[in-house]
């Protein structure tokens, strides 16, 4: 789970999110951050087992996961879908980028469940439902149908048409 904590909306959002995990059987909950609020209470609802694991880059242990609840962030979309980890995406509306359109299209397009992020009833239930294994197998299908989205072939053909080019690049200043 990973939401982040700290303002009023983001509290509720990851009660509720970790209020949808109870529906899940023996699960085990990892957070990056410890989920307290900013008088230092915790937002974990009673019976659930949570560990806080400071590790970084995620990206490299994605693999050890059954599934995901994530803030809709560039970063994450770009992580999750392609390690082909079933997720549920609740957006942050911050007007830096618009998470819910993105948390929309991998919905639409069935790569990830979308939990309306004003719907606390609806974050809840979205996060349970992530706890079917039928549910899960087909998000990690439908994400095994994206195409490789590193980049990295283009960048390097680009790189090198650049290198091997006989034409003078303009100076840029």
């Amino acid at each position: 789970v990973q939401l982040g904590t700290g303002d009023a909306d983001m509290n509720q959002k990851m009660h509720a999110a970790l209020s949808g995990l109870l529906q899940w059987k023996d699960v085990q909950v990892v957070l990056t951050k410890n989920p307290i609020d900013a008088n230092g209470a915790s937002l974990v609802p009673d019976g659930l087992d949570v560990t806080v694991q400071r590790y970084f880059p995620l990206a490299n242990v994605l693999s050890a996961f059954d599934g995901a609840i994530a803030a809709t962030g560039y970063n994450s979309v770009h992580e999750l879908l392609p390690a082909a980890i079933p997720t549920v995406f609740i957006s942050n509306i911050r007007g830096t980028d618009d998470q819910d359109a993105r948390a929309k299209w991998c919905h639409d397009h069935g790569y990830a469940l979308r939990a309306n992020h004003a719907d606390l009833a609806d974050i809840s239930a979205t996060v349970g439902r992530l706890s079917d294994p039928v549910l899960r197998k087909n998000l990690q299908s439908k994400c095994g149908e994206l195409s490789n989205t590193s980049g990295a072939s283009e960048i390097a053909a680009l790189l090198l048409t650049l290198a091997t080019s006989t034409e003078k690049q303009p100076k840029k200043l």
